[in-house]
């Protein structure tokens, strides 16, 4: 599956950060943003870690690197486009996360690949295993922990929403063995889980129609690349039924949904510097194993929850990392 995004940017749009004279010598490397506005990347916690990341590697932005910040500013379908203009720029590394990984696979097969809290990489065939990618992708994934995570997710939302009563399940699934625990933790939690299996985008329509007429009163959010790729359909959908929704992602509270709870970005940020630092002195990607994440972050949408009128307990203010909206 896999947590986090897409990207535009016409040549206007490029930023290049530190040029300078002779600053046709210097590594070039991309980050590649989902959602904030371009003028906004330099400012966004995610490159601010990454950018910390270089520093503490010794690199500094201007002198020995360039770094190209582009963003796809949450539509996501401009991605294609954009890694096309950016692999004609001839730039060393490209840092990506979610979608914007699997559009820049689809626009180079030679310019490594620093994937962001990106999961299903190996199912998909993008690489070889966790251990050893083979090819011009590694990284760091974004999930870990499997039905225990996704039991705290339900956890959380119950925390959030306890009226709630029949959870919309949107994404790709699970086995019978999953379905099985994933439904009993939800019965712990006096939660009935309503599966709304949704792999395309054709079968976006019949994955809401099973949600409306269920009549679920939440929705879980499974962060998985058809999710990403129609966010702002499935936050409109919430809003417009009024559904209480957990995302996987940070990026669902950030368009307007309730909550996310998942890897800590900014510190899988941080840690892609080093991705960065070992390539440019000559590593190959495939022969850089992927890291999973060590630390998670509860992200709120104040303005949402108010919206819904929920109030959110002061126990699970004081627990969360990050609020939006």
């Amino acid at each position: 599956m896999d947590r986090r995004s897409f990207l535009h940017a016409t040549a206007s749009g490029l930023l290049v950060v530190g040029w300078r004279a002779d600053a046709a010598a210097l590594p070039r490397v991309a980050f590649v943003h989902n959602n904030a506005p371009i003028s906004e990347v330099a400012d966004d916690r995610d490159y601010k870690a990454f950018a910390r990341g270089l520093r503490e590697r010794g690199f500094e932005e201007g002198r020995n690197i360039i770094v190209v910040r582009l963003s796809a500013e949450g539509r996501y379908d401009r991605f294609p486009q954009l890694m096309e203009e950016l692999v004609a720029t001839s730039v060393d590394v490209i840092v990506a996360i979610g979608p914007g990984v699997g559009a820049a696979m689809r626009a180079t097969r030679t310019i490594p690949i620093v994937a962001v809290g990106t999961d299903g990489l190996v199912e998909s065939g993008a690489v070889a295993s966790l251990a050893r990618p083979g090819g011009n992708v590694t990284g760091l994934t974004g999930e870990t922990g499997g039905i225990e995570l996704e039991t705290k997710r339900l956890q959380l939302l119950h925390e959030a929403a306890p009226r709630a009563s029949r959870v919309a399940f949107l994404g790709y699934g699970h086995d019978a063995s999953q379905v099985a625990s994933l439904e009993s933790a939800g019965r712990a939690l006096g939660q009935t889980i309503v599966w709304a299996h949704f792999r395309t985008p054709q079968d976006l329509k019949p994955a809401f129609a099973t949600i409306e007429k269920e009549r679920a009163d939440a929705l879980y959010v499974q962060g998985v690349p058809v999710t990403y790729l129609h966010l702002r359909d499935i936050v409109d959908l919430a809003a417009r039924l009024k559904l209480p929704a957990m995302y996987e992602m940070r990026e669902g509270p950030e368009q307007g949904g309730l909550m996310s709870y998942g890897s800590d970005l900014g510190d899988l940020f941080s840690r892609a510097a080093s991705f960065v630092d070992r390539i440019l002195k000559g590593a190959k990607p495939g022969d850089l194993p992927m890291e999973q994440p060590t630390r998670f972050e509860l992200v709120l949408n104040r303005g949402t929850a108010k919206t819904l009128g929920i109030i959110i307990p002061p126990t699970l203010l004081q627990r969360t990392d990050a609020f939006v909206g």
